[in-house]
């Protein structure tokens, strides 16, 4: 049974599942039987069948209907149709529509498939008179219509309207004899902000609504959902119009097309966004008139707000186009892009001082997600296909070069100044300064790559407790070396074996913005984990030893400096 439903090769939406025992109640019934009977439930859940399925038996002598939640053994509806001819035996009182025992008693299970609901409509009778009835509703997948502007399925007028008929950005959920709950949208896209104030704001657009509900306490949900619903940020098709005469193998189905039902239009015209545009049916018109006059006239409202992320099986069957992406909020592109470009620099900016999630990466050192990729992004209603996504700096130090770092793995070009060629190297694991002489210093750079926002991770490792004088670490951002400015997170390693975290800038002459409240312990040959943030106007550092807690870090408040220096 499991392996049948499981593989469902029919594609089954509703299940009616007959039983010669009881499922609850007496003996000789699935109750004795109760691990078998978890198993079963266990089984039901696991194959995704338990809320779309009926119960069914004739045991018991009884006629007895009960719809769900009296059933504390899986909660779905079970219905006894008896006793036909045998005596009246008894009822239970877990069968909340109905229970009575006697003869002549038959009963009927009505289906009826609306393409999105399921209705299994069980009627109990004697003697041909109705004693009780019941229906379960059984949601199904929602039916999908495809439709393909480009191969000629839609006629005009298909023009988008951007207006404000559908609107409203605060909801006023009241019920009936009960309480009420105003809901508004004071950010993101058509805000109750005032235009000229926000640039996503269009003032308010209210409404009140009356619902029958069980208690006050669904009333936010309800007022939210449709304040979501009516601020959509896409154009609305008030029409959709197919010429089912000059389409005829689109009749059969769009002429049992259900208000609620999915439509999707392929290829719309060049002077839209590329497609598919989603769409859900709201109802609509079918004039007939001369043979070859025959049209199906659909209103629409936006679709997209009723797709639903999807689990792939595997990183491997993700798809570069389904609808299992997380998008990463407040993204932006950090320089404008045209069609002619084919790498694109992105940053996720911080909620103050919390990280967003960033973008998955295809290499790198954190959030590698290599199977992943491709998947498909929309810019500015432009549809692109990123096949990799990497830090815009990113180097490992897996070569071994003298007198430079040489190139980074992403990032151009290291450049260095500050003491002798000598000084700098890489051996396969990490890029070195060689330190030999007091007073100097010496900076590694990749010039190439020019950000204004950053936040730059290192780790830094210290060989030798310093004697005679402390030892200096920087991690710099928004730098020009050759000027001598720059925003900088600097580790100081005293010659009492203590790391000593501080937050400057240089323009060029030095200034301290913050110092972490305490030190980190330091012995010889530590690495360091430095983290510098800059946004906007607000520098961020933190520094934690590589083998510990991230817990025991030091950690600069945010500072905001009057006058950034320049980006690089």
């Amino acid at each position: 049974m499991e392996a049948l439903l499981t593989a469902n090769t029919g594609g089954a939406e509703a299940l009616v599942w007959q039983s010669p025992s009881r499922w609850v109640g007496g003996t000789d019934t699935w109750s004795d039987v109760v691990y078998e009977r978890a198993e079963m439930v266990r089984m039901l859940g696991d194959t995704g069948w338990l809320d779309r399925m009926i119960f069914m038996t004739a045991d018991m002598h009884a006629l007895s209907i009960c719809s769900g939640p009296n059933n504390g053994y899986g909660r779905f509806p079970m219905f006894m149709f008896a006793g036909l001819d045998a005596g009246a035996w008894s009822t239970g009182p877990e069968y909340d529509i109905g229970s009575v025992a006697g003869r002549r008693q038959y009963g009927t299970m009505r289906v009826t498939d609306s393409g999105h609901t399921i209705a299994l409509a069980g009627t109990g009778y004697r003697d041909g008179r109705v004693m009780m009835s019941h229906t379960a509703h059984i949601q199904a997948d929602s039916r999908v219509f495809a439709l393909d502007y480009g191969a000629g399925h839609i006629s005009d007028p298909f023009h988008p309207t951007d207006d404000d008929q559908r609107l409203r950005n605060e909801i006023t959920a009241r019920r009936t004899d009960g309480g009420e709950y105003t809901y508004a949208k004071t950010t993101g896209p058509q805000n109750t902000g005032d235009p000229a104030e926000d640039v996503d704001g269009v003032g308010v657009y209210d409404e009140g609504i009356e619902l029958n509900v069980a208690d006050d306490t669904q009333l936010p949900d309800q007022a939210a959902w449709r304040v979501f619903l009516s601020t959509v940020d896409e154009d609305r098709y008030p029409l959709v119009r197919v010429d089912l005469a000059a389409n005829p193998s689109l009749a059969d189905d769009l002429t049992s097309l259900n208000p609620g039902d999915r439509i999707t239009v392929a290829n719309p015209p060049e002077w839209l966004p590329p497609g598919p545009i989603e769409l859900i049916a709201e109802g609509g018109t079918e004039p007939i008139g001369h043979p070859n006059d025959w049209d199906m006239q659909l209103n629409a409202s936006p679709g997209t707000p009723w797709l639903v992320a999807h689990i792939p099986a595997s990183e491997a069957t993700a798809g570069p186009n389904q609808p299992n992406r997380a998008d990463s909020n407040a993204s932006h592109l950090v320089t404008a892009v045209d069609d002619n470009d084919t790498t694109f620099r992105v940053h996720t900016p911080p909620n103050g001082i919390f990280d967003r999630a960033t973008w998955i990466q295809s290499s790198g050192l954190t959030g590698v997600m290599s199977l992943q990729f491709p998947f498909d992004l929309k810019l500015g209603g432009e549809i692109v296909r990123c096949t990799a996504c990497t830090p815009s700096a990113l180097d490992r130090f897996t070569r071994s070069t003298s007198n430079g770092w040489g190139t980074s793995e992403v990032g151009g070009a290291w450049s260095t100044s500050g003491g002798a060629a000598a000084d700098f190297d890489t051996n396969g694991s990490s890029g070195r300064h060689i330190a030999n002489t007091r007073n100097v210093f010496r900076f590694t750079s990749l010039n190439a790559t020019q950000l204004t926002d950053v936040d730059v991770r290192a780790s830094v490792t210290i060989p030798v407790v310093p004697t005679g004088d402390a030892l200096y670490a920087f991690v710099l951002a928004r730098a020009n070396v050759a000027t001598d400015v720059y925003y900088f997170a600097r580790l100081m390693v005293s010659t009492s074996s203590t790391v000593q975290l501080s937050l400057r800038k240089r323009l060029p002459a030095e200034t301290l913005l913050a110092t972490a409240a305490h030190t980190l312990p330091f012995t010889a040959g530590a690495t360091y984990r430095v983290r510098l943030q800059i946004e906007g106007s607000t520098v961020r550092a933190k520094a934690w030893p590589r083998a510990g807690s991230s817990r025991s870090t030091g950690r600069c408040p945010r500072r905001t400096p009057a006058s950034p220096p320049p980006a690089r």
